[in-house]
């Protein structure tokens, strides 16, 4: 009885050594994906602030345009 009750303890030591282990990888894991989705976040920002400015550039180009509207080129030099 006394060396099943050794058995007993040291199958459930190993099992809490294994339990600890794998909660460690899982603790990796989650950090690793924790630290990703900020860089993918800063990712998107980034790309959100280039989608802005591009936005901006292309509504002060289409404002010029209608500058140039009532003129038209004409290669012989005269404008309508």
């Amino acid at each position: 009885m006394v060396g099943d009750y050794n058995t007993d303890v040291a199958a459930l030591q190993a099992q809490i050594e294994a339990l600890q282990a794998q909660n460690e990888e899982l603790r990796s894991a989650v950090q690793t994906m924790q630290e990703r989705e900020i860089e993918y976040q800063n990712q998107i920002d980034s790309a959100n602030q280039t989608i802005s400015e591009l936005s901006a550039q292309n509504g002060s180009l289409a404002a010029g345009s209608q500058d140039f509207n009532g003129f038209q080129f004409n290669p012989k030099g005269r404008h309508h």
